[in-house]
């Protein structure tokens, strides 16, 4: 699900973003005990000042986020993307959320990000408790110009 607003009508002409998203997949192997159910969660909230202290200059605030039981992250081979898919890993969690900036002024456009990846611990096996995954913590920051010939 998607929402957008129009620019409003007030100072600074903002308008407002948010999105959400669910699912949920059950993988059966009949006669086995490989059963298990994949869940994922992501959402964004933004607001965006359309006018923002100079004439054609924005500013973007964004927050999202994305959470999956049973499911694992696949890097893409050299490139810098990746993606998710259902993946029995016995009801670990992983998450990642992102808080991001950016300023544009006609075609330049400025952009940061913080953001953190994180795994869920595995349950405890006998006495000995699982130790939990290190969360990762990054930062993304961005330049660009367009020019049209």
């Amino acid at each position: 699900m998607k929402v957008v607003t129009d620019q409003l009508n007030t100072i600074f002409k903002p308008s407002f973003e948010g999105q959400f998203g669910y699912m949920t997949n059950k993988h059966d192997f009949e006669g086995t005990a490989n059963d298990y159910t994949a869940t994922a969660m992501k959402y964004l909230v933004g607001a965006k000042l359309n006018e923002f202290l100079l004439p054609n200059t924005k500013l973007a605030v964004y927050y999202a986020g994305y959470q999956g039981t049973n499911r694992g992250y696949v890097s893409t081979v050299g490139t810098d993307t990746g993606y998710f898919q259902d993946q029995n890993n016995l009801g670990r969690t992983v998450s990642q959320d992102l808080l991001y900036v950016e300023a544009n002024y006609y075609d330049l456009s400025f952009g940061y990000g913080y953001g953190n990846l994180g795994l869920s611990a595995l349950a405890a096996s006998g006495t000995t408790p699982a130790q939990p995954a290190q969360s990762a913590k990054g930062s993304v920051f961005k330049i660009s110009y367009k020019v049209n010939f």
